[in-house]
């Protein structure tokens, strides 16, 4: 398999190694556009090197830039820098004072339209964002519609509040204008050239450690998963595009509390922030203690969003899982047939039950079971932590549906789920989340955007656990969530007799159902 993985690309008369990737004809243009050019058909990054060995060190770099490119242009949004931000904020300002300069109109007319900026105003406490937002849009579209361009909802924000301040100054220079005094407007001479959003703003200098070369070292310290280090260095190089360069020594906490506000004011949700945060601290957290750093930037950044009750996430009522449930019976494909059932009785997760081999479902002590342990999978499975793995019992549902039955048609030494393709960092489980995920809501009509439609069976055992009076340390041992006390961390941990006494009191959902559907009539 080795040689089927893209390789760095030697240049025939330089020597040098390259990164190369074509672009998908669907983008180049818009590729094109970020690079300041036309079009482009090629991603072609020099890795700087001659030398084999370092080039293949240089190309996850190489890699990730392109994917951000790709990305960049894939959603058309693009962030603008502050230089940028004030010189297309100063281009809407040139051009429409030129357009209007000639005929100023009336200054009354004027005076109405700063009573409606006015209006944007708090009581001396600044701006109504929503309010300039909304007053300033139709500025905004113009000029974005001008230069073509799509701009994330950071750089819009500000742009909002740059174009409102000018055309406070506009409207009060056209009234001068309307009056006969026409001095040259000093303000022309205040903004920066536009040059365009295909040009990148001027790099810090890097003369420390980059942030991707301490990355590389610390994820092979800690031997990240290959989807880890892919998400990692995607967020760690969002942080060093906003600062402006890959210098660690020279990222401060007012960098990264700036980054911050940023993901805020583009609307990404609390979650994916606080993830991003996470990184960013771990990362710092490492650099530092490892002495490739003087101080850790991130160490007081703190992020507390107000808790919305509105977007929480809910188990699947009876109903629901009774639904899935029957209709995973009709299913002709092996993982949307027996994943729900395991879960609904093991809390599962979707991952741990896509990547489990055959010979994971055997029998321990009498019991029937299902082995949770990276050491007995494909190559790159994973754990979430260490409470995760484990051995399940399998409730006496699952074995009566017939999942022995189906595990004797398999390969003993193949995956239990061997249709389900493996993503690109060798895991079923992202891609048997995704096809049941849109199953449960495409074809079973499940849209409530509060249930995550496979990690909806783990709230569920919760639930279960806490009516029967399941304990919290035996519910932690079958779901495998992590241990939160160290003292829960002593002995050998619950006997698996035990979990399979408390696996046996989760009920059917679809037991009473049936046992009404078999009861003869009077």
């Amino acid at each position: 398999m080795s040689n089927l993985m893209p390789q760095p690309w030697k240049h025939p008369k330089l020597g040098t190694y390259y990164f190369r990737k074509i672009v998908p004809p669907h983008l180049r243009e818009a590729v094109g556009r970020l690079k300041g050019r036309k079009s482009l058909t090629e991603i072609r990054i020099s890795l700087k090197t001659t030398t084999l060995r370092e080039a293949k060190l240089k190309y996850p770099e190489a890699v990730a830039e392109a994917d951000r490119l790709l990305l960049q242009a894939a959603d058309g949004h693009v962030r603008l820098s502050h230089q940028q931000i004030i010189a297309l904020a100063g281009l809407w300002y040139s051009r429409e004072l030129k357009a209007h300069e000639a005929e100023p109109g009336d200054p009354e007319a004027h005076d109405i339209d700063l009573s409606l900026l006015e209006s944007a105003m708090d009581e001396g406490d600044g701006l109504k964002k929503g309010k300039v937002a909304k007053i300033i849009a139709e500025d905004v579209d113009s000029i974005l519609k001008q230069e073509s361009l799509l701009i994330d909802g950071a750089s819009r924000a500000d742009l909002e509040e740059r174009i409102f301040w000018n055309k406070v100054a506009l409207l009060n220079t056209l009234k001068r204008y309307a009056d006969g005094d026409y001095r040259p407007d000093p303000k022309l001479k205040t903004f920066p050239q536009w040059t365009g959003a295909g040009k990148d703003p001027p790099k810090v200098p890097v003369t420390g450690p980059k942030v991707s070369s301490l990355y590389a070292l610390m994820s092979k310290e800690r031997r990240h998963a290959e989807k880890t280090v892919y998400s990692w260095t995607r967020i760690l190089a969002k942080l060093t595009d906003y600062v402006g360069t890959e210098d660690a020594k020279k990222i401060t906490d007012i960098d990264i509390i700036g980054w911050k506000d940023s993901l805020v004011a583009s609307n990404l949700g609390p979650k994916t922030i606080a993830d991003r945060l996470v990184v960013v601290k771990s990362f710092f957290r490492w650099a530092k203690a490892n002495k490739h750093v003087e101080s850790n930037p991130a160490l007081d950044v703190e992020y507390k969003p107000k808790h919305d009750p509105s977007k929480g996430k809910r188990p699947y009522t009876d109903a629901e899982a009774r639904l899935i449930l029957q209709a995973a019976r009709d299913q002709r494909e092996a993982h949307k047939r027996w994943v729900p059932w395991i879960a609904a009785f093991t809390g599962a997760r979707i991952d741990e039950i896509c990547g489990a081999m055959v010979s994971d479902v055997l029998l321990e002590d009498g019991i029937h079971v299902l082995r949770i342990d990276p050491a007995y999978r494909e190559v790159g499975a994973s754990v979430k932590n260490p409470g995760s793995v484990r051995t399940v019992p399998l409730h006496s549902a699952i074995i009566a549906e017939g999942l022995l039955d189906y595990v004797k048609t398999l390969p003993k030494d193949g995956p239990l789920f061997p249709k389900v393709k493996p993503d690109r960092f060798g895991k079923r489980g992202g891609n048997g989340s995704k096809t049941i995920g849109r199953w449960i809501r495409e074809k079973l009509g499940i849209t409530d955007p509060l249930i995550q439609p496979n990690h909806a069976w783990r709230h569920r055992l919760a639930d279960e656990c806490r009516k029967l009076e399941i304990s919290r340390e035996v519910r932690f041992a079958i779901d495998g969530h992590k241990l939160a006390d160290v003292g829960d961390q002593y002995g050998l941990g619950v006997p698996l007799k035990v979990m399979a006494e408390a696996v046996a009191k989760l009920p059917n959902p679809l037991a009473a159902e049936e046992a009404l559907s078999t009861e003869t009539p009077q």
